[in-house]
């Protein structure tokens, strides 16, 4: 197969090719029939996805004695690996990408002092993926081939929308730190 996203080379006479499993490094083909493509090893899939990182710089403003609105700008870090395996062939893909996100919330004051705030807030984001790009490593019977690096790119906004609760401790009066879980 060639790496065209899985779609056969196609030889003079328009029957499919394959690689010669003893001599993949000078581009030996076979012609194979379409009942062999039956024959071929069931394709392995794994995927694991690590957590996200995010982290915020947002100002709020108080609109009510316990409700604020709040807004900023957030960067996102989300990595991934996949492994595909058929037969003696293996490709392991990490995948690497950088969101600014620019999000927009209320939050109601559940106990608040001087000090602390404990609140629980809702609203919504809109993330631009900046960078990205996706390394892929292939193996072929425990041959290492050269490696790719493909550029991800999306130029569409990503809508989502949020939840948390959140503890503040004010440092000063107009600056605060704040840890918030959510979804």
């Amino acid at each position: 197969y060639g790496n065209m996203g899985g779609m056969p080379n196609l030889g003079s006479g328009g029957e499919p090719l394959a690689f010669a499993d003893a001599a993949p490094y000078n581009n030996e083909y076979i012609p194979y029939n379409t009942s062999m493509l039956a024959a071929l090893p069931p394709t392995v899939k794994n995927e694991r996805h690590h957590r996200p990182v995010r982290v915020s710089l947002s100002v709020s403003r108080r609109f009510a004695p316990r409700w604020s609105l709040q807004s900023g700008l957030t960067y996102s870090y989300l990595r991934s690996e996949f492994t595909t395996q058929q037969g003696n062939l293996t490709s392991d893909t990490s995948q690497k990408l950088h969101y600014l996100g620019i999000p927009v919330t209320v939050s109601y004051s559940v106990w608040n002092t001087r000090k602390f705030n404990v609140y629980a807030t809702g609203g919504g984001m809109a993330e631009l993926l900046v960078k990205g790009s996706a390394q892929t490593l292939p193996t072929l019977s425990g041959n290492k081939l050269p490696q790719t690096t493909e550029h991800v790119s999306d130029h569409r906004p990503v809508f989502s929308v949020q939840g948390g609760v959140g503890v503040e401790y004010q440092l000063t009066r107009h600056l605060g730190i704040y840890v918030e879980p959510g979804m």
